[in-house]
């Protein structure tokens, strides 16, 4: 970098030294200043020596031209640098990315098989809590037949309603 740096440095000079001398000897021919343009070289000039030389007129065409033709070709270098930094960085964020999407779909997967555990778990208690609720509802069902059939008896007897107390007319009729 440094020798490209003092190379633009010379080039520049050498660019300002001819552009002196032509501003100096203005009566010179086309030719003429095309021979004096030609120790300089465009591509080693800075970008605003360029820039200088292309708005130049003392320079002959056919130098102008040649800078106008070598800056182009540094911006289109500059920008294909430039797109290409860009892509290798939007390249490495993609796959950032992607890498970031695989582990959040990993620990996705595992909290679904978590979750599906869990309910299959949910369920088998459910149906074991089914179980017992229809166990315990058949056991009492019958228990509250036996119980109507009971106080079915007991109201064709003639006891009170309630179990504790039982003035059974069965009895009372035995008495008398």
């Amino acid at each position: 970098m440094a020798a490209s740096l003092g190379t633009q440095r010379n080039s520049d000079g050498i660019y300002r030294a001819i552009d002196i001398y032509l501003d100096k000897h203005r009566y010179l021919t086309e030719v003429e200043r095309e021979e004096v343009c030609r120790v300089l070289d465009c591509q080693k000039m800075s970008p605003e020596a360029c820039e200088h030389a292309a708005k130049n007129e003392r320079f002959p065409v056919r130098f102008v031209v040649q800078v106008l033709l070598v800056a182009q070709m540094q911006l289109r270098d500059t920008v294909t640098k430039e797109v290409q930094v860009f892509d290798d960085k939007l390249r490495r964020e993609a796959a950032e990315d992607e890498e970031k999407k695989g582990l959040d779909e990993e620990e996705v997967r595992a909290e679904m098989e978590k979750m599906s555990i869990k309910v299959m778990e949910l369920e088998r208690e459910c149906c074991m809590m089914r179980e017992e609720i229809e166990h315990t509802c058949t056991h009492q069902k019958s228990k509250r037949g036996k119980a109507s059939m009971w106080r079915k008896m007991k109201r064709k007897l003639g006891c009170a309603s309630s179990t504790h107390d039982c003035n059974c007319q069965a009895k009372r009729k035995k008495k008398s």
